[in-house]
């Protein structure tokens, strides 16, 4: 997953738009999908697939960094 935190185009959090890649915690060891409005799509237990809010608790604190693969 580090590797993957590394391709792409480096985006700030303040100009991530949908389909960027957004990486968490410190090591990195958590990935999802920004869709818009603070919001991220991913994979973390049971219902499989979730949409958080990034502005919130654990989300907000562990954002590291985010990458825009797809021009």
């Amino acid at each position: 997953m580090k590797a993957q935190s590394q391709v792409g185009t480096y985006v700030p959090r303040n100009q991530l738009q949908p389909g960027d890649l957004v990486f968490f915690y410190s090591p990195i060891h958590h990935v999802g999908i920004y869709i818009g409005n603070e919001r991220v799509m991913h994979t973390f237990g049971s219902p499989c697939v979730t949409i958080s809010d990034m502005n919130s608790g654990w989300w907000s604190t562990y954002f590291k960094t985010a990458r825009r693969v797809i021009h």
